[in-house]
């Protein structure tokens, strides 16, 4: 199960800000299973983005833990949506920006 714990956006430079998602993965499988920013994308129009670092750690099973997943996108966008994989299954979250 993934829980969006917090999400804030900071600027970078005139032309740029950061949004910073905090994640908790939990894993209530059997065995242990990985958290990683492969598994998260932000799509901001027709643009793609991965997360600007890289996270890659195995949970033990009956176990969470917290991560944050930055994105550097276009001080101009306002509608984003945070994509989440699972295998072939895709979560699609909106936000607006300010």
């Amino acid at each position: 199960m993934i829980t969006i714990l917090s999400a804030h956006s900071e600027p970078v430079d005139l032309e740029r800000r950061a949004l910073t998602f905090r994640i908790r993965f939990l894993n209530a499988g059997r065995y242990p299973a990985l958290f990683g920013s492969s598994a998260y994308r932000l799509l901001v129009g027709d643009e793609v983005l991965a997360p600007t670092n890289l996270i890659s750690e195995a949970v033990a099973n009956d176990s969470s833990k917290d991560g944050e997943f930055r994105f550097d996108l276009s001080a101009a966008a306002k509608d984003v949506v945070l994509q989440i994989s699972d295998g072939d299954d895709k979560s699609r979250i909106p936000f607006k920006l300010p």
